[in-house]
């Protein structure tokens, strides 16, 4: 129950950012709703070019059996006239036909104006809201000091409540995180993205490999020698030949680890005077959305429910007070009935 009162807390921590889309669940309902239409579209260009590609794809099937019955005697196969006719009428005019159908299809040139004209009249998010969102995700980590693995599959507290995260996802959060030069989140989430591309089937491949090399590079310059170490034993492990030129990155690496070596952005970042966030009024609200600091029977007479009035015109919010200090509050019934019906329509849930 802390976890579902004090993430509104959290999100409000961050509109410093002053997203437009990512600090309401309106906004966030419009996004859904943007993405709702792209997901539209791109569905009707992959159908036309599947049908245009099924459509080749029965021609080429047509002329490899005339190729397969050829293979048989290619002399008998050319000495009938209706084969050698059926030859030259496809090189004269079929495979003319065929250039003509590939340069003639407009799938692609049509999707890509719909999609032209869907940015100028659909809500989009800012960068400001990508970041907002960003930093609102890892406050929640580090407020009920979640694990990231957990968090990246869906699991906040051990409840599933959403889909697990690609390491994708995971690893442009962490990009992000390192162009904030919050580099103590970042290595986490590179670790856990790089550990997912290790499990796909792909994971293997050379294509992930040089992106795994890429990203121990992150490491080295934060660093966090260990973890890069791990990566680079993971992708020599794979290919030992082709990536040799990682041994003196390994021996690098294990003599940094072992001479105890305190280099790197990790070790450079200086707390900001005045930051909040690390004030122990933060702490202590920290704390309390854990659940390890409840107040005294004694102060618990003094919580109260009331109704807040909203300065934007909205009816008033019903106000619970959880612990005074620091004041810590939940909401209750932010969005109505008429707001969430639309919503749940659009997710499926009737």
């Amino acid at each position: 129950m802390l976890l579902a009162k004090c993430v509104l807390f959290l999100v409000l921590q961050v509109l410093s950012c002053h997203g437009e889309f990512f600090s309401s669940t309106s906004g966030l309902a419009k996004l859904f709703e943007t993405e709702v239409v792209l997901l539209a579209e791109l569905q009707n260009y992959v159908n036309e070019i599947n049908q245009h590609a099924e459509a080749l794809q029965s021609e080429i099937d047509a002329i490899r059996v005339e190729h397969l019955n050829a293979a048989d005697g290619i002399d008998d196969y050319l000495n009938n006239p209706v084969n050698a006719f059926r030859l030259i009428k496809r090189l004269h005019s079929d495979w003319e036909t065929f250039e003509g159908s590939v340069t003639a299809d407009s799938s692609r040139s049509n999707y890509l104006d719909t999609m032209a004209s869907l940015k100028e009249n659909l809500s989009f998010p800012s960068q400001d809201d990508f970041v907002g969102s960003a930093i609102a995700l890892t406050r929640l980590q580090q407020t009920y000091q979640l694990d990231v693995a957990e968090l990246a599959s869906g699991i906040l507290n051990g409840v599933k409540y959403g889909t697990a995260m690609s390491w994708q996802d995971c690893f442009v959060l962490g990009q992000h995180l390192y162009a904030l030069r919050d580099y103590n989140h970042t290595v986490p989430w590179l670790q856990q993205s790089m550990q997912l591309l290790g499990e796909q089937s792909y994971g293997s491949e050379s294509a992930s490999l040089d992106f795994m090399e890429a990203v121990v590079e992150y490491h080295r310059e934060m660093g966090a020698h260990e973890s890069a170490l791990s990566l680079v034993n993971h992708v020599l492990s794979i290919e030992p030949d082709q990536r040799s030129h990682l041994l003196e990155a390994r021996q690098q690496l294990e003599e940094l680890i072992t001479d105890g070596d305190k280099n790197g952005l990790l070790h450079l970042t200086a707390r900001r005077p005045g930051d909040y966030h690390e004030s122990r009024e933060f702490r202590m609200y920290e704390q309390v959305c854990r659940g390890e600091l409840a107040p005294l029977p004694s102060k618990q007479r003094n919580l109260r429910c009331r109704l807040r009035k909203s300065r934007l015109g909205y009816a008033p919010f019903k106000l619970e007070e959880l612990h005074l200090d620091p004041l810590v509050v939940q909401l209750h019934q932010v969005i109505g009935s008429k707001t969430r019906t639309p919503f749940r329509k659009q997710l499926g849930l009737g």
